[in-house]
């Protein structure tokens, strides 16, 4: 249950933050300390965290963790000392002209989308720092942001840490397209300031086609809603080319675009990532990062140049292909089981309907953990309709993937597994 901001401070004040849903997870002593702290710690989704908490370590290389949120073993194409800039002492805030010229062509090769490096790009530390900048620059506290329903846990903790609300549209996946309804489009958006929205989506794998683009560009103008766009999957969209934002004018003039390598291409030690869009939108964005003098690292800005000069090689190309039988073979193992899974059409995750089994998803993760030593996440991390799924990674090596598949495929079969088993990786 997520507590409103006025009733968590009314507890923290009258010394009752026990009282707060995953307060004393995150907190020794939640009597003492909430009190001293700031409205921005209370807007926190405290049970969010305390949740995600639990999947930063494997508790043992007994475990096969199917939870993570990156790609684990399968070679992605990176260098370990990149040394491409030439080396600076300080960034500017909008990150080095050289980093920005990367992007730029990286965004024009790829996907035809031609943004000037000078005015239309930012270079963030990651993609959480890209969308938290365009929150913080074009909404206020207590203003509403739609989000679509599952979404990825960060960005509705990046609002509720802001003061702003959370609103709802329901997105439905169906052959690995998101369907939604424009008539409840329409009317969230009447209500909202900005709308965050993810391609592929995080985390059930589906995608916009060019037409639900240009339906959601031509909505964002109508009710004057400001649309971010969240592209930390777009690099691994699997079936059809991706289609851009900017390859729309009606939808380029109202995105802010978030976009990073550090899934795709395995960086995200690096923490950085880009913010691209129109200059006036660009422009007081820019603004906000000179008022709070951030910058980007040097090496995180090597790294990222670096990660796009390998974009189109033969090694990138190679793991595109390992990725792909991944999918094939984990979705037909989890349809196997009797589990209905969601094709995903993008990223490295699937996304399973546990409720249609007439089985609790919390109960069925912590069981799996418990019992069988294998980790995916819950579906209530990722919005009001996640409590009946759970989500499964497939950008594991092969030989992981095929033994956490096997030791779920144990427990739908109600048998044990036996506590002399290790782990039996694929030859």
């Amino acid at each position: 249950m997520k507590y409103p901001f006025w009733l968590k401070k009314t507890l923290a004040e009258a010394g009752l933050g026990n009282w707060i849903p995953g307060a004393t997870n995150l907190f020794s002593a939640p009597n003492n300390i909430l009190a001293s702290c700031s409205d921005t710690i209370l807007q926190g989704d405290f049970e969010s965290f305390a949740n995600a908490d639990t999947f930063i370590n494997t508790p043992s290389p007994d475990y096969l963790d199917l939870s993570c949120d990156h790609i684990q073993g399968l070679g992605i194409p990176v260098q370990v000392l990149p040394r491409t800039l030439v080396l600076k002492e300080l960034s500017p805030q909008e990150g080095f002209s050289e980093t920005r010229d990367a992007v730029s062509n990286y965004l024009d090769l790829e996907y035809g989308v031609p943004f000037n490096p000078v005015n239309e790009v930012l270079i963030t530390n990651g993609i959480n720092h890209a969308i938290q900048t365009a929150l913080e620059t074009f909404v206020n506290p207590g203003d509403n942001v739609l989000l679509p329903d599952p979404c990825p846990a960060n960005h509705e903790q990046l609002i509720r840490n802001h003061g702003s609300n959370p609103i709802w549209i329901t997105l439905r996946h169906e052959d690995g397209r998101l369907h939604f309804s424009e008539t409840e489009l329409n009317r969230q958006m009447r209500k909202s300031r900005v709308a965050i929205l993810s391609n592929p989506s995080i985390p059930t794998g589906g995608v916009f086609n060019e037409e639900d683009f240009l339906r959601i560009g031509d909505c964002a103008s109508k009710n004057n809603c400001l649309l971010i766009w969240d592209h930390s999957l777009m690099g691994l969209q699997l079936d059809g080319s991706p289609f851009h934002p900017g390859n729309s004018n009606e939808t380029r003039k109202l995105s802010l675009n978030a976009g990073s390598l550090s899934i795709s291409h395995g960086i995200s030690a690096a923490n950085v990532g880009w913010l691209t869009g129109n200059e006036n939108l660009i422009a007081p964005c820019k603004l906000l990062l000179k008022m709070r003098s951030t910058s980007t690292s040097v090496l995180s800005q090597q790294i990222l140049v670096d990660a796009i000069e390998k974009a189109q090689s033969n090694e990138w190309y190679q793991f595109l292909n390992r990725l792909t039988e991944n999918r094939k073979h984990n979705f037909q193992k989890l349809a196997g089981m009797g589990l209905d899974p969601f094709w995903p059409a993008g990223g490295p995750y699937i996304w399973i309907p546990i409720w249609r089994k007439e089985i609790n998803s919390a109960h069925f993760c912590q069981e799996l953990e418990l019992n069988y030593k294998v980790l995916i996440k819950p579906g209530t991390l990722f919005g009001p309709s996640g409590a009946g799924y759970a989500r499964v990674s497939f950008g594991v090596d092969e030989g992981r993937s095929i033994e956490a598949l096997r030791r779920m495929e144990l427990y739908m079969d109600n048998k044990p597994l036996m506590k002399t088993e290790k782990i039996r990786l694929a030859a």
